[in-house]
């Protein structure tokens, strides 16, 4: 903690001027490097406090060898008190000398331990650079492992975050970024009732957010609607603290650009942050934490049960802070409002949690009319962009999606709301359900153009049929025939989305 409190604290403060970092003579406080005829190399350290010398190279000014040194020149010539030439090869302050030494040794010293790594190049080689690429690229395999995990539900987003060395809500970006679907919820209707049995059960008493779902909260301005049905929101600290880090970092080097090397797709790339950008960042951070402060309140996360033995290696190599919302829920007693659905399983099944996940929360609000079906359709069609999975969608929502459209192209909501549908993991019954009450009103909705909806119904089908047997499709678009077998137009149009995906008739 010494050596990596050191290096950090020497990295992130202002740059010294040159003439301190490369003193043009050696004085005191300096380290020299001398080099002899026989190559042999020593390094001496004037240090004029006599409580600073653990050994024999820290040197009094007034010894020997000091005075040998002192006022020299890089490269000068001097002979030691022994008689030995050498050459003085470098000079530089005992503080950049204890900082070039604890990095030098770390890896050695400390290899059980992340954190500082060195990685030897070479200036002069074109491919000098290949020991540093080669560990990009393994952190990105590394990365990519962990991230495998998550897909496979076997990991909280929180721990996934803390794994990778991340913030949570930089981790949560760079998953929709990648195109990864964020384990939200299951889907199912005892999941969703069993939510919003839960809101009812808080009865307003507050609720506990973590990081990426307050990020959602703020992004989507819907602070006022989760006060209205959870209660006052809590956070715990550490939420604002990683908020207070990422400005102290922004503000340290604000006017230099900052350069990252990053893997992808079998390249390596090179992305860079300009000062304008860092300074958007800031003023972004800044307005977070202004928010955060007037509408939350910081909780202890000082829960009382032991998650249990199955999670102490986990705890033991991570530490135990991706449950601190967890803790804080259950002692205050409130309910925990939180996107991450195996954290949420996890509160429920070892701490006894009343849980949910922000649509229960929404389709309360629409139900206390507080608010409206558009705003509702807004909020929704975000989350979908945030790739939260299993968002729930019913017909009057699809419908609604289309209201207003003119011409023959579908309004981007619709896609949206429609490709919530289907899927090999969906419950066909439901799905089937919705889809058959949403065309059921549009088809006859004679302001919409029969283009547009002769679409609205491929693209539900679409949805409906994707990733589903043959003999499945055949089930769903005989729901179809059998419900609108009064309406030519659709059933013509049914025929011909069948010839044109090559669903060949039932016999």
């Amino acid at each position: 903690m010494v050596n990596m409190g050191y290096v950090s604290m020497f990295l992130r403060r202002n740059a010294p001027p040159e003439e301190v970092l490369a003193p043009e003579k050696v004085i005191e406080g300096c380290a020299v490097g001398t080099i002899q005829e026989d190559g042999t190399k020593t390094t001496y350290v004037i240090e004029p406090d006599g409580e600073l010398r653990p050994s024999p190279e820290y040197l009094a000014p007034d010894r020997p060898i000091a005075q040998c040194l002192l006022g020299r020149s890089q490269r000068d010539p001097i002979t030691l008190p022994d008689g030995t030439a050498a050459t003085l090869e470098w000079i530089k302050p005992k503080t950049l000398h204890a900082l070039h030494t604890v990095m030098e040794r770390f890896n050695n010293f400390f290899p059980e331990v992340d954190g500082f790594e060195r990685v030897p190049i070479q200036i002069e080689s074109s491919d000098g650079l290949e020991p540093v690429l080669a560990r990009v690229k393994q952190r990105h395999d590394s990365i990519a492992e962990v991230t495998r995990h998550y897909d496979a539900a076997a990991l909280p987003l929180a721990l996934l975050a803390r794994a990778t060395s991340g913030d949570p809500v930089d981790v949560f970006v760079s998953l929709i970024a990648d195109g990864r679907v964020i384990k939200s919820c299951d889907g199912t209707h005892q999941e969703r009732h069993a939510a919003r049995r839960a809101i009812s059960e808080n009865r307003v008493r507050g609720c506990v957010v973590d990081a990426v779902t307050l990020h959602i909260i703020r992004r989507l301005s819907l602070e006022k609607v989760v006060v209205a049905i959870c209660g006052p929101i809590g956070i715990v600290d550490a939420t604002v603290l990683r908020q207070r880090q990422k400005v102290h970092e922004l503000e340290e080097r604000i006017d230099e650009p900052d350069v990252t090397l990053f893997y992808r797709d079998s390249q390596y790339f090179r992305h860079e942050v300009t000062p304008e950008r860092k300074r958007e960042m800031l003023d972004s951070l800044n307005g977070d934490i202004a928010w955060v402060g007037a509408t939350t309140t910081v909780l202890p996360a000082t829960g009382i049960t032991d998650p249990g033995q199955e999670w102490k290696p986990t705890i033991d190599r991570f530490g135990s802070d991706f449950l601190d919302e967890v803790r804080a829920a259950e002692a205050a007693d409130r309910l925990l409002l939180c996107e991450d659905r195996l954290l949420r399983g996890l509160a429920q099944l070892k701490f006894g949690l009343r849980t949910t996940w922000l649509q229960p929360v929404l389709m309360e609000a629409v139900e206390q009319r507080l608010m409206t079906r558009n705003e509702y359709l807004e909020a929704v069609v975000a989350l979908i962009d945030c790739h939260l999975d299993f968002i729930s969608v019913d017909s009057a929502l699809i419908v609604e999606s289309l209201h207003g459209a003119r011409g023959h192209t579908l309004p981007p909501h619709f896609p949206k709301l429609a490709g919530r549908l289907g899927g090999r993991n969906a419950d066909l019954l439901s799905h089937l359900g919705v889809a058959l009450g949403a065309v059921a009103q549009f088809w006859r909705d004679m302001s919409l153009s029969p283009t547009l909806r002769a679409g609205a119904v491929g693209r539900i089908l679409e949805n409906l049929c994707r990733e589903r047997s043959p003999a499945t499709a055949h089930t769903i678009l005989a729901e179809f025939f059998t419900a609108f077998g009064g309406e030519p137009r659709l059933t013509s149009y049914l025929h011909d989305w069948m010839r044109w995906h090559f669903i060949a008739p039932e016999q």
